[in-house]
């Protein structure tokens, strides 16, 4: 007896010891470190961002595929805006003392170079813990804007350059400076979104940046005498409500004849209450964020698991199905856009757009709303390490949901956008049917790489050039407007105290 536990004694070491050497062989092979307890699964910083590498000849062969107006020179996407704002900038002192004010704080690093909505400061700081400013520094800026409303919660500071790389003009809005009075023959169009649109602060150029140095060089090259202003009043992490209120606040008063719409992942998370909710559903919850600790802490691990969807196509860690209950009373493939019960926080979202509206017809803007590119799809396949930063946002932002299944609801969201668009005959481009797919393009589900964010500035670009096109042609370009001060009002700094009457 106790020689048979001695043999599995030493079986059992010796199995472990294959262990060992089997994971600490892969990890070399994959480029992990060798004696990390948690694996580095690919995120990057701004800086890394811009330089991920793609096979030139493919992307070239992404630019040549997408509809081109015979008015556009095939290789004018190589042509950059003829600027760098970042070029002999510094930190100013104040962002310096921001910097300084927020080290240690606990707080993303994104987050020091915001000047916060005093309503939503007030609305916030007397919840328990201080809401959503709880890990905040003991003081922060806030700003008045003069509405009562809670938003847009922030601005960007303006005329300065932050520690991530964004550069902002008189205004708070990424990009150069434009006149207080918009010059004749000039068209404004200003981009509103997230993330998305405002871009990696570290990357050279955001889209609508690329799209107005294409659009005037378009222009110069037709003879056509209309010059184009591109507004960037996009800012990350925030909600179609703020959108809402950056247009009729900030947008509206600076006369612009076009507003680009380009939003579709910060409301997505409400597709978890359509989820299964079962035991049985959590159960195999708890199976797979098993899985998930396993592939963050075993390269061996995340080898097999990368083996099994080179051949099947799914995640890089097994996914069950987990039910995805869709409202009964919505239909999936031709949704009534006045039903209360819209998944996505549709809702709201259509709400928005209605007061998005209502905003832009008071000084005449034209309306181009753009589908929402979402990279997981059906069968998709990535790359243990090329592509761990992707399958890492997913897992963890999505789980458990299958590709196929976000997939799904993404295309119902578009769907509902694109029948908003034509009942408000508003300008509708489906951007995610003709943006391809391809994990190389991106960071994650839905940022691309500066190649990807290029390749989209393009397809928009051409999509742009088709509606303007028309607009010259009838109205012989923009109108002159003064643009009233959108300066930041009573900017102050604030205790993150709760101080109740």
């Amino acid at each position: 007896m106790r020689r048979k536990a001695f043999l599995s004694g030493i079986y059992g070491v010796y199995l472990c010891a294959l262990l060992v050497a089997g994971e600490a062989i892969v990890r070399v092979v994959d480029g992990y470190d060798v004696f990390a307890l948690r694996l580095d699964l690919g995120q990057l910083t701004p800086a890394e961002f811009q330089r991920i590498p793609f096979d030139p000849v493919k992307l070239a062969g992404y630019f040549d595929a997408v509809p081109r107006d015979p008015t556009v020179r095939a290789d004018l996407h190589r042509s950059d805006p003829p600027y760098d704002l970042r070029a002999g900038r510094e930190l100013s002192p104040f962002m310096q003392k921001l910097q300084s004010m927020h080290a240690g704080a606990g707080v993303a690093g994104f987050e020091y170079f915001k000047a916060w909505n005093a309503n939503f400061f007030a609305h916030q700081v007397c919840k328990p813990e201080r809401g959503f400013f709880r890990n905040f520094p003991a003081k922060l800026y806030v700003f008045d804007s003069g509405f009562e409303h809670l938003h847009p919660r922030y601005r960007y500071f303006p005329s300065e350059l932050t520690p991530s790389g964004l550069y902002t003009n008189e205004f708070g809005w990424r990009g150069q400076s434009i006149a207080i009075t918009k010059p004749r023959n000039t068209i404004r169009i200003a981009f509103v979104g997230a993330s998305t649109t405002i871009s990696f602060h570290g990357i050279p150029y955001s889209y609508p940046e690329l799209i107005g140095a294409w659009l005037n060089i378009w222009a110069a090259e037709n003879e056509i005498d209309t010059r184009f202003e591109v507004i960037n009043a996009a800012r990350e992490g925030i909600s179609s409500t703020d959108i809402a209120a950056i247009v009729a606040q900030e947008i509206v008063p600076a006369a612009p004849d076009y507003i680009v719409y380009y939003e579709g992942s910060n409301q997505f998370d409400h597709i978890r209450k359509l989820f299964d909710t079962s035991v049985s559903g959590a159960v195999r919850g708890a199976v797979q964020l098993a899985n998930v600790s396993l592939q963050q802490h075993s390269a061996a691990w995340r080898r097999a698991l990368s083996i099994k969807n080179q051949m099947y196509g799914s995640s890089l860690h097994p996914r069950g199905k987990v039910p995805v209950n869709f409202p009964a009373d919505v239909d999936e493939f031709s949704p009534d856009l006045d039903s209360e019960t819209l998944p996505l926080d549709l809702v709201t979202v259509l709400d928005d757009l209605d007061r998005i509206g209502v905003a832009s017809n008071s000084v005449g803007a034209q309306i181009v709303l753009l589908s929402f590119i979402w990279l997981p799809h059906a069968g998709m396949r990535l790359d243990p390490v090329r592509h761990a930063g992707i399958h890492q946002y997913i897992d963890e932002a999505w789980h458990p949901l299958r590709y196929e299944d976000i997939e799904r609801m993404a295309s119902f969201q578009n769907r509902v956008f694109r029948d908003y668009a034509l009942r408000e005959n508003w300008h509708f481009v489906d951007l995610a049917a003709s943006y391809p797919r391809d994990p190389d393009l991106f960071v994650d589900a839905i940022h691309q790489s500066y190649g990807g964010v290029q390749l989209r500035a393009w397809h928009v670009f051409n999509a742009l050039v088709r509606i303007l096109r028309h607009h010259i042609a009838t109205q012989h370009g923009g109108h002159a407007d003064q643009v009233p001060a959108l300066r930041l009002h009573n900017l102050r700094l604030v205790s993150n105290e709760c101080e109740k009457p």
